[in-house]
């Protein structure tokens, strides 16, 4: 008997705090750590570290700037993304569903567009903190770059050309 009104209280608790609604509204920061599995012909494994600022309209609609050190592996190339941040909450409670667009521009060892759709989920910690785990797929467009190699190194020339470096993005944040 003991144990049934200990699960029934734990259920009652968990389902109150994922229910519980956020006001959130104003200036919020997000720092993140991820990891990249490379896809396609030009996919390299990757680990990063972004951050972004911006303001949350309402619970719902986030819109801010960022920047990212993404750093491949076999490359041993940086990009230095800097984007528009656009994250959109399903519902308003301590557990919601989220969509997230990054778009912008690299600079650094490779220069070209960035683009990162996610799908995550965000876990209300406090009144306005919340742990955010996400997975998307990130395009890296590399401009004027002529060929990678199968040993692991790039040559850049005068001739244009660009090639896709695709992944699949798998990051844990921190937003406040």
């Amino acid at each position: 008997m003991k144990k049934i009104i200990l699960v029934t209280i734990l259920i009652l608790g968990c389902s109150t705090y994922a229910s519980a609604q956020r006001n959130i509204k104003g200036y919020r920061a997000s720092f993140s750590t991820g990891a990249t599995a490379g896809i396609g012909d030009y996919g390299d494994d990757a680990i990063e570290l972004s951050t972004s600022h911006g303001y949350q309209f309402n619970p719902y609609i986030f819109l801010g700037a960022g920047v990212a050190v993404s750093y491949h592996k076999d490359w041993e190339t940086v990009f230095v993304p800097v984007f528009v941040d656009f994250k959109v909450n399903f519902i308003n409670q301590k557990v919601t569903p989220f969509f997230g667009l990054k778009t912008g521009y690299s600079a650094y060892d490779a220069t070209g567009a960035y683009v990162n759709p996610s799908m995550g989920v965000s876990f209300g910690i406090g009144r306005k903190a919340s742990l955010d785990l996400s997975i998307g797929y990130t395009l890296q467009v590399m401009d004027d770059m002529e060929t990678i190699s199968s040993y692991g190194y790039y040559r850049y020339y005068s001739d244009y050309s660009s090639e896709n470096v695709e992944g699949i993005t798998f990051r844990i944040g921190f937003s406040f």
